[in-house]
């Protein structure tokens, strides 16, 4: 893909999710919908066992045709503030991106807070901003870029990798084998996007 196609790509993608204006939120819808053709959509979710004083964060990737491609479920302790979870689970999807070699992606979570964070220029100085800048600053290894927010229905997949990970003593890393705790989620999608 050439840098002027790279983009074109972006500028559709941003207007697409974003508007004309990106502190307005896109559109919200409760179904996951697959990112344009060449690039891949990765969505997160971090959630708080508090009993178990843990954070499980969910990471998703699938590509342009809803095509599973990749996932993490991490559990990490001691994160009880829900901003910060998120924050930190946004730092690990960056990363697991930029692990992965994806260059075009569109990243897609519910906390809002957070994705405004990181879409603005300002530097964030809240408990979580540098969890915040060290995404800006990950971000920038990969070629296109955006942070979008969902409502939960759309990421819901992520969303119950991130309670599963809660559960587990170890990480769970897949690369083309759908962990079964979003199985029924990923073929669903699945089945509408091919009717």
């Amino acid at each position: 893909m050439t840098a002027a196609a790279g983009l074109e790509d972006f500028q559709r993608v941003n207007a697409q999710f974003l508007g004309s204006n990106s502190d307005t939120p896109p559109a919200q819808t409760t179904n996951w919908k697959p990112p344009p053709v060449n690039m891949v959509k990765v969505n997160w979710d971090a959630a708080i066992d508090k009993k178990n004083s843990c954070v499980g964060i969910g990471i998703l990737a699938r590509d342009a045709n809803g095509q599973f491609m990749a996932a993490c479920g991490l559990k990490k302790k001691t994160l009880r503030d829900p901003t910060v979870a998120e924050a930190f689970a946004t730092l690990h999807t960056v990363l697991f991106a930029n692990e992965l070699g994806f260059e075009h992606v569109i990243f897609e979570g519910d906390a809002l807070t957070v994705v405004k964070a990181i879409n603005s220029t300002d530097t964030c100085e809240s408990s979580y901003g540098h969890f915040v800048e060290d995404v800006k600053r990950s971000r920038s290894e990969i070629a296109i870029s955006s942070f979008v927010h969902v409502l939960r229905g759309a990421n819901s997949a992520a969303h119950n990798l991130a309670n599963e990970a809660c559960t587990h003593v170890t990480d769970i890393c897949q690369w083309h084998l759908i962990p079964p705790c979003i199985g029924d989620i990923i073929r669903k999608v699945g089945t509408l996007l091919s009717s």
